[in-house]
């Protein structure tokens, strides 16, 4: 059976990132060991994800699907959309055989 992770809170998240952001405990070593934090990247990582974020940055992901985690679906095209974008796929397509036709008359 493989190893479990372990979980932190958004709140202890949120107290390390703002020791951390303070300045007074030292740098991302000493705040990981203050803590008992295995990886000191971690701290890194919650911290851009605090800057970018916000608090709603360190809430748990794992496992998670949703429109954030995932791309957005295709299926939801008006009939006028899917002719565009196959049109421009099929501009896109005879442009590659254009330029493969090109190099294979130039290697002749």
């Amino acid at each position: 059976m493989g190893k479990k992770r372990k979980t932190y809170s958004q709140e202890f998240k949120l107290m390390v990132v703002e020791d951390y952001l303070s300045g007074k405990s030292g740098g991302i070593t000493k705040i990981a060991k203050k803590y008992d934090i295995p990886k000191d990247y971690m701290v890194t990582r919650w911290t851009r994800a605090y800057k970018e974020f916000g608090i709603d940055g360190l809430k748990e992901n794992r496992g998670k699907t949703g429109i954030s985690k995932c791309r957005p679906r295709k299926n939801n095209l008006s009939a006028e959309e899917k002719i565009l974008r196959l049109e421009a796929e099929n501009a896109y397509l005879r442009k590659i055989v254009e330029h493969r036709e090109n190099i294979l008359k130039k290697k002749k």
